[in-house]
């Protein structure tokens, strides 16, 4: 099992609903049709830091699906409302897991 974390802040001129509404789509149409995802969920702070924290089966189907998503149409979209000099992407594997 693999945890996803992505931390990242909008860009100025992307308003959090039009954010909110693409992310709906990209869980819909892209996230959940992909090989190994288990859960995703968005989420925001006070100070506008945004997280996607993505549950996969394995590294191979996070990698799979990241790869993916950047060379689809519907991803470079969404990555397009995303301020990305503040883009960090982290991953975990569950304490005790072999």
């Amino acid at each position: 099992m693999t945890i996803e974390i992505m931390t990242f802040r909008l860009r100025l001129e992307t308003a959090p609903e039009t954010f909110i509404a693409a992310d709906a789509v990209v869980q819909a149409e892209f996230s959940y049709q992909q090989p190994g995802i288990v859960r995703r969920t968005i989420a925001t702070s006070e100070d506008g830091t945004w997280l996607i924290h993505t549950v996969w089966q394995s590294d191979t189907d996070a990698q799979a699906a990241a790869e993916a998503f950047t060379a689809s149409d519907l991803g470079t979209d969404f990555l397009a409302m995303i301020d990305d000099t503040t883009i960090e992407v982290q991953t975990f594997t569950p304490a005790g897991a072999a």
